[in-house]
């Protein structure tokens, strides 16, 4: 056991896992790098195993349609916009199905697998003990909802799901009294942590699945009744305690009542409204989609006003398939579902009563039917951490199954002609060439951010050096990069025009269209480029821009097309309309704007901006509500050094 343990697969797979949780908020752009190279690690490590014996590839339809959808996503790279964000959501998905395949590829496997679950229910423990904490001592701050070290209570309230009901069968298959015990103060552990995270997805998908489990494994259930009903009492006891919470809105108590009695005025929680939206986009793209990981760059356009929120997914991850992966995305995705239903149905039924063998098909069963019937108002699948869970639940589902219904696996082995040097490099070939597309541009945007903060601190010199690596890393593809890089020229024009002469200016506005032009070329979808073309033509003499040009008006308004939320464009159209003396225009552009929720700092200058425009018309009342949130959003962003990441693969 202790050689297991600390068996260099094991270690690179908890290690790739421990990386997801993104358990410091500042280095979630480091983690995620980090966790997909070690996944791609463990991946070589176990396959190399094989160079000598070959490998046992198994035979069923679970794996076949994991296969497919899995090639529908790289697929999806080859429609979309921005190939390089796709690059990154194909990078992110594959953890799963990597997990799937490469623990299910050996018999040996077991007892890594087995490993790996008694570590993984330890980093369970924390993170429910960690919830509690932050339910009962920053129950305000966390506005009633546990969620660290994930970004959304939901994700941590689904992930904590895989964990309980896998505790639930730990207490069936554990062979001594002791470790049954220890199952049981996990179970109400676990389920604490989930009650900390208010999540009504979540804990509904939970108390839908438990009596339909409990039903299957009836004569289990029956032989551990006593621990079973600890479970029951202690989750109860931690059920009603969630009526110490501090915001009353949040207990999971008051939002349950809501939904099953249909108080609340909105039950969905603006997911009709989101849904809408997406729905807009998929009317233009269904056939083949978008793009895998392109929902956010898409969905600004389409997003209706009653959407208040802001997002960055869809809210349901098979709509979400769809508009990314066209019509094939959600019919592969059901296809997996109905294909691990039967297996799952078939094994049952040839299972012995009372066996380990039911309880090790069935519990992983629920636990990964709880979190894809959460995903259908969610974004589980959205979300590294739950994609490692489900992938290594999923092998655990598919091994129990096959020692029921018999192996059907076919022999692989690698061409005699191979030596074992040259299979290495063949196996290493498809991991090196994603890691080199996609951990280069990680890299990039790690020194995007880099350049950023060093412009903020006047630091010239290491902001061009930061920005010409990560030129280099990305080969001129990032777009992030070209558009900090614009904001050199745009200052030099806004703070230094009248003191360049005619052919030094050519060379500052040459520069800027050059940069937008490479930005615009990479990302057709951002509405900053637009934004800062608008700048330039205000900024630039006309006898120095290209001829077909448009006016600043023009490229605002494509700006606000293309995202409702640029407050920039929006408070430019707003001073264009107001130099005309079109008042009414102007505050009617900026109201269009204020039912919506940002994460940017800049929505401090947006309130102020509108506070000034309902005075001018007269609208004491509104004034008034405006300088108020202005100075709840100053108070909100002056907590953070940097505005909230606008990437879904990242802050996930």
């Amino acid at each position: 056991m202790t050689r297991t343990l600390f068996s260099l697969p094991v270690l690179l797979w908890l290690s790739a896992f421990i990386c997801a949780l993104y358990f410091n908020n500042a280095w979630q752009l480091e983690l995620f790098g980090a966790s997909v190279a070690l996944v791609f690690l463990w991946s070589i490590a176990l396959l190399q195993k094989g160079l000598k014996q070959g490998w046992q590839v198994p035979q069923s339809w679970a794996h076949r349609f994991m296969a497919a959808f899995w090639l529908l996503t790289f697929c999806s790279l080859f429609v979309s916009d921005v190939i390089q964000v796709s690059l990154m959501a194909f990078c992110f998905f594959s953890v799963m199905p990597l997990s799937f395949y490469l623990f299910t590829l050996r018999d040996d496997h077991k007892s890594m697998i087995a490993m790996i679950g008694y570590v993984l229910a330890v980093i369970f423990a924390v993170l429910s003990v960690w919830a509690l904490i932050q339910f009962f001592f920053f129950n305000v701050e966390n506005r009633g909802a546990a969620h660290h070290p994930l970004a959304n209570s939901n994700s941590l309230g689904a992930l904590l799901n895989l964990a309980i009901l896998s505790a639930i069968g730990w207490v069936i298959v554990a062979k001594s009294v002791s470790e049954k015990w220890i199952a049981t103060a996990m179970a109400i552990l676990y389920f604490g942590g989930l009650i900390a995270t208010s999540s009504r997805g979540a804990f509904f998908s939970l108390a839908l699945c438990l009596p339909v489990l409990a039903i299957c494994l009836k004569t289990e259930f029956f032989n551990h009744g006593r621990y079973l009903i600890t479970i029951v009492v202690g989750s109860i006891a931690l059920f009603f305690s969630s009526t110490l919470g501090d915001v009353e809105t949040a207990r999971i108590i008051t939002r349950t009542v809501e939904t099953v009695t249909l108080e609340k005025p909105d039950i969905s929680n603006n997911r009709f409204n989101i849904w809408e939206g997406a729905l807009a986009i998929l009317k233009d793209n269904w056939l083949f989609g978008i793009g895998m990981g392109m929902f956010f760059l898409y969905y600004n356009e389409y997003r209706i006003p009653e959407e208040v929120k802001g997002v960055y997914h869809a809210h349901s991850d098979p709509l979400q398939f769809w508009v990314e992966m066209g019509v094939l995305g959600p019919v592969l995705f059901y296809a997996l579902l109905i294909a691990v239903l039967i297996r799952t149905v078939k094994a049952y039924k040839a299972a012995p009563i009372d066996g380990h063998d039911r309880a090790l098909l069935i519990i992983p069963f629920f636990a990964l039917g709880a979190v894809t019937m959460h995903a259908h108002v969610t974004f589980n699948f959205y979300n590294l951490s739950i994609l490692y869970g489900c992938g290594f639940l999923l092998a655990v589902w598919y091994l129990a199954s096959e020692k029921i219904l018999g192996k059907s696996r076919k022999e692989v082995l690698m061409p005699e002609k191979v030596n074992n040097s040259s299979g290495l490099v063949l196996i290493c070939m498809p991991f090196l060439m994603l890691a080199g597309l996609f951990l280069p541009y990680l890299v990039s945007e790690h020194l995007v951010d880099k350049a950023r903060k060093e412009l903020i601190a006047g630091d010239l010199d290491g902001f061009s050096k930061s920005l010409q690596l990560s030129h280099r890393f990305s080969q001129y593809s990032n777009y992030r990069t070209h558009l900090l890089g614009v904001t050199v020229p745009l200052s030099l024009l806004e703070h230094a025009k009248d003191q360049m002469d005619e052919e030094r200016l050519k060379d500052v506005v040459d520069q800027a269209v050059y940069y937008l032009n490479n930005a615009g070329s990479v990302n057709p979808r951002s509405a900053a480029v637009a934004y800062y073309k608008g700048n330039l033509r205000q900024l630039a003499p006309v006898r120095f821009l290209p001829e077909n040009f448009k006016t600043s008006e023009e490229y605002y308004r494509d700006a606000l097309k293309l995202s409702v939320l640029h407050l920039g464009a929006r408070m430019a159209v707003a001073d264009i309309l107001m130099a005309r003396g079109d008042k009414e225009s102007a505050l009617a552009i900026l109201e269009e704007g204020y039912r919506y929720h940002y994460r940017k700092s800049t929505v401090i200058d947006y309130y102020e901006k509108i506070a000034l425009a309902y005075l001018r018309a007269g609208q004491f009342e509104k004034h008034t509500e405006a300088i108020e949130r202005a100075q709840g959003a100053r108070r909100r962003f002056g907590a953070t050094a940097a505005d909230l990441s606008e990437n879904p693969m990242i802050t996930n």
